[in-house]
């Protein structure tokens, strides 16, 4: 298992680029704060959002320990988190739609999300 530490320095870099993409992607009518504290087991970056009142919270963990493939470039992590807001309505109307099938939407989300990464730089 790997482990990684986030500086402050990371921190900065994360809290430019979720407000870089922010605006990049036309969210700025979002309330948004950006924290660095520890998260919890193997998670680097998340974002925990009100779609309805459209605030949302980011968070960059200071120490995380992972198996998976998800790189540690702070840059790409907001990016990752930003692509969730950018997607918060729409997830939540399917959500609702078929509330049974939240964790399928999630796990559609998280597909989409993925490629869209391969493709902005």
């Amino acid at each position: 298992m790997k482990s990684h530490e986030f500086t402050d320095d990371d921190f900065k870099l994360f809290d430019c680029a979720i407000h870089d993409y922010i605006k990049l992607f036309g969210l700025t009518d979002w309330v948004v704060s950006v924290q660095h504290d520890q998260i919890g087991e193997g998670t680097m970056a998340q974002v925990q959002y009100k779609a309805l009142g459209k605030s949302a919270c980011f968070r960059l963990t200071k120490h995380t320990e992972f198996d998976y493939g998800l790189g540690t470039d702070p840059k790409r992590l907001a990016l990752h988190e930003v692509l969730h807001l950018l997607l918060a309505d729409f997830c939540e109307t399917s959500a609702k739609l078929a509330d049974s099938q939240h964790d399928l939407v999630i796990a559609r989300e998280h597909e989409v999300i993925h490629k869209l990464m391969r493709v902005i730089q």
